[in-house]
């Protein structure tokens, strides 16, 4: 989950605070450190940041609430509908379909209204595959 594209970012330096942009979310994630790159734009008039620091970030999104992003890959449109295929909890390789309500776009990803909780797990390579098998399922093919 990520918050809106452009909302101002806290970062922290020891004894110092400032807010930043994002410039640009890698939307790989490692898998053994579930963690992601993210490039934030920060004023360093004082020079407090250097190469190879890491710091503590905040969040806050326009709303004031948490917004969740999903890649672009991971929507397909089936008919009237824009949806997401959802992994089943406890169930390994198996999805449903769920209809989601979209916002805003945001580079490569786009913001989900309603349909995904925080934390589910969907999939993104690999959605227009499910979708096709839906439409086979669907069309008794």
């Amino acid at each position: 989950m990520r918050s809106g594209w452009g909302a101002r970012r806290r970062w922290r330096c020891p004894g110092h605070r400032s807010a930043g942009v994002f410039a640009y979310i890698d939307p790989r994630v490692d898998p053994a450190s579930r963690t992601a790159k993210v490039r934030v734009e920060v004023p360093n008039k004082g020079g407090h940041l250097r190469l190879g620091m890491y710091v503590t970030l905040s969040f806050e999104s326009r709303s004031g609430g948490q917004v969740t992003l999903v890649p672009r890959d991971a929507v397909q449109s089936v008919g009237n509908r824009s949806v997401v295929y959802v992994l089943v909890e406890g169930d390994e390789g198996r999805f449903v379909e769920r209809t989601v309500k979209l916002g805003a776009a945001v580079e490569d990803s786009v913001e989900v209204v309603d349909g995904v909780k925080p934390g589910e797990h969907i999939v993104t390579a690999g959605s227009f595959f499910l979708r096709a098998e839906a439409g086979r399922t669907r069309s008794g093919g």
